[in-house]
């Protein structure tokens, strides 16, 4: 193969990559039903285009590729079956894309607005809370540290204006502003 003929080829594969294609995560054996299923909807292919095949195919689950074959399937989730001679190539579902949870920032700890209390303060080893207060309807805010986090519950919270930290507080939703009717009737207004 020509130097020419290799850029064309790696400028080639590093376009297709780029174009949306499925991630797969590869697992040992061939790829089976996770109930055990033998056949799993399997498609037996006389070539070695099933990553484009897969990739398309919205009810594709997985693949199988050997030098001058490959098998597809179909419909139902697949994992390997730990036989050592195959890879299974599992698709990737797309997650569905969620409305993040906005936060103000302000200056110190978290705490309850009248400057009392901790506000229902959970302490946790791990930096995963601005997720998990997104998540929980309860948590008002939370203060990150650089190997912990503390989450806050069931009062509003600002920050208490120590400068080492900040306070992240959950911006609540707006609720709908209850609309008053009136009944319209002919005469001057009287008490009932």
């Amino acid at each position: 193969m020509t130097t020419k003929q290799l850029v064309i080829l790696t400028l080639t594969v590093l376009m297709l990559i780029g174009k949306g294609a499925a991630k797969y995560k590869e697992s040992v054996g061939a790829c089976r039903a996770l109930d055990g299923k033998y056949t799993a909807g399997l498609t037996l292919h006389r070539d070695t285009a099933c990553v484009e095949r897969c990739d398309s195919d919205a009810t594709c689950t997985g693949y199988v590729m050997e030098s001058t074959w490959c098998e597809t399937y179909h419909n139902e989730p697949v994992t390997g079956d730990g036989s050592t001679q195959w890879r299974c190539h599992t698709k990737e579902q797309e997650k569905e894309e969620e409305e993040k949870t906005s936060f103000t920032t302000t200056v110190g700890a978290c705490r309850a607005l009248d400057g009392k209390g901790t506000a229902g303060l959970k302490y946790y080893g791990d930096t995963d809370c601005e997720e998990r207060c997104g998540s929980d309807a309860t948590c008002t805010g939370y203060v990150m540290g650089s190997t912990w986090c503390e989450t806050y519950h069931n009062e509003p919270v600002t920050g208490d204006g120590s400068t080492q930290w900040r306070c992240h507080t959950k911006e609540q939703e707006k609720e709908e502003e209850e609309k008053t009717s009136f009944t319209t009737t002919v005469g001057a207004c009287r008490a009932l």
